[in-house]
């Protein structure tokens, strides 16, 4: 994963960091989630250093939560079976 970061674009990493913020201030993450009108499904690895799920459970308007146990911060990387898995049910729920 280390040299995939060395070899991504530089100005991708820049624009990604603007893409978080508006007007130079950092988005409501918490706020846009709240208010979204749509299914709305949360992935954490257990042992993500981010995010506690006890944070994750107080955000309203969650359809679900899903922690993925022995898992870190890239559940897609760390764990592809299961996560394809959860990628599956969810799209079973909302199609």
């Amino acid at each position: 994963m280390k040299a995939d970061f060395l070899h991504t674009d530089p100005n991708f990493r820049s624009t990604l960091a603007v893409s978080v913020m508006a007007n130079h201030e950092l988005k409501d993450e918490f706020q846009i989630i709240s208010n979204l009108k749509i299914h709305t499904y949360l992935l954490l690895g257990e042992n993500a250093p981010t995010v506690p799920l006890s944070y994750l459970q107080t955000v309203p308007n969650v359809t679900k939560l899903i922690e993925l146990q022995d898992c870190g911060h890239y559940p897609s990387l760390e764990q592809p079976e299961a996560f394809q898995k959860i990628l599956e049910e969810v799209a079973g729920e909302v199609f």
